[in-house]
C-alpha cells in the first residue's frame, strides 16, 4: 500500500538491521570452531534470511522447503542450538525492528506493522503488547519523552 515510499522504507530497514544491536544478535565467531560448524553455519544462514526478509511472509514450512528438509527437522536444530522455535526467533526479530522503527518515529505504526511482516494492525498490537507490555502507540508515547 506505501508503493511510493517502498524502496526508501526498505532501505531505511536494511540499514537498522545492519546495526549492531539490531541484527547481529549471533556473531559468526559464536558459530566458528563449534564441534558441529557446518550445522551451526547451517543454521546461521536461516538466521540471515529471517533478519533479511521480516516484511515478508516468514513460516517454518517454507523456511524447510529451501533447504529440503522436514519443518519438523529445522524446529528441532533451531531449538537445539538457541533455545527457541524458529517460529519464536521471527516474531524477537520483528518486534525488536518493530521498537527501533517506532523508536526512531519516521514511519506511522501502520508503517511499521506491514515493515515487519504482518499485514493485519490488530494482530502486530496484540504481539506487540505481549512482547514488549504496551501498545505501539504507548510505547511511541514513552520513548518520545525520554
Amino acid at each position: 500500500p506505501y508503493g511510493f515510499l517502498r524502496e526508501e522504507i526498505q532501505d531505511y530497514i536494511l540499514d537498522k538491521l545492519k546495526e549492531e544491536h539490531v541484527y547481529q544478535e549471533f556473531p559468526y565467531e559464536f558459530f566458528q570452531g563449534a564441534p558441529d560448524a557446518d550445522y551451526d553455519l547451517f543454521i546461521r544462514e536461516y538466521m540471515d534470511y529471517i533478519n533479511q526478509h521480516l516484511s515478508e511472509e516468514l513460516s517454518v514450512r517454507s523456511l524447510a522447503n529451501m533447504a529440503y528438509v522436514s519443518p519438523d527437522h529445522l524446529t528441532r536444530s533451531f531449538k537445539k542450538r538457541f533455545s527457541m522455535t524458529v517460529s519464536d526467533y521471527i516474531l524477537q526479530r520483528r518486534m525488536t525492528l518493530a521498537g527501533e522503527l517506532l523508536r526512531d518515529n519516521k514511519l506511522t505504526i501502520t508503517m511499521v506493522s506491514d515493515c515487519v511482516g504482518f499485514g493485519n494492525y490488530s494482530y502486530f498490537t496484540e504481539q506487540f503488547k505481549k512482547y514488549y507490555g504496551m501498545t505501539p502507540r504507548e510505547y511511541q508515547n514513552s520513548v518520545r519523552k525520554t
